[in-house]
């Protein structure tokens, strides 16, 4: 990224900062390398003040965790092994190819993708889409009381997003899921 989108990104905090230098203001980066350029960048003209800089994974999980606790995030090797059980109790249309790693990991990593999603039910799924439903929702289940999901996750954040501050996106590159979920952001530099 050129200086131009630095420059307008210092230019940005100072608009949201005001007249209060010291305004709490969250900069959502693309990723953990672009925190440390971005804070670097700042430092040097003088926008860090409290300033926060995250990637929107970072700022859902501030926000999420007190709000969801004592339950954590669900890690991935948890929900592959619920999977992987799921499918030894109840192969289901999976029977043929149910002790095959490679069946656990392809529903695990769909599983994982399903998360992002509160009701991921279609209209008319065929036997496959609903036995992978079904074994999703069995692994999801066996870990609620301890565990949320990435769609609860982001309910949390959004409706938290006022503890961010005032809000500047540095990225050419969020994705219609982060804006989606972050609709609410107050000014945009870069896109």
């Amino acid at each position: 990224m050129g200086n131009d989108l630095y420059d307008r990104l210092a230019d940005a905090v100072t608009r949201a900062k005001g007249d209060r230098p010291l305004r709490l203001v969250t900069v959502i980066v693309p990723s953990r390398g672009a925190i440390r350029d971005v804070l670097q960048y700042l430092a040097r003209h003088g926008g860090v003040a409290n300033t926060r800089v995250l990637t929107l994974d970072l700022a859902v999980g501030t926000l999420a965790a007190p709000a969801l606790a004592p339950r954590v995030p669900l890690p991935f090797p948890y929900l592959a092994a619920s999977v992987q059980k799921g499918l030894a109790d109840e192969p289901g249309v999976f029977v043929d190819v149910a002790d095959q790693r490679i069946t656990a990991e392809a529903l695990a990593a769909a599983s994982r993708t399903l998360g992002a999603v509160a009701d991921p039910s279609p209209a008319n799924p065929t036997p496959l889409v609903r036995d992978m439903l079904r074994v999703h929702t069995a692994a999801k289940a066996a870990h609620t009381e301890t565990h949320y999901l990435p769609h609860e996750a982001h309910t949390a954040a959004t409706s938290r997003i006022d503890e961010l501050g005032e809000v500047v996106c540095f990225s050419r590159r969020l994705r219609t899921r982060e804006r989606r979920s972050f609709s609410t952001l107050s000014l945009h530099v870069g896109s």
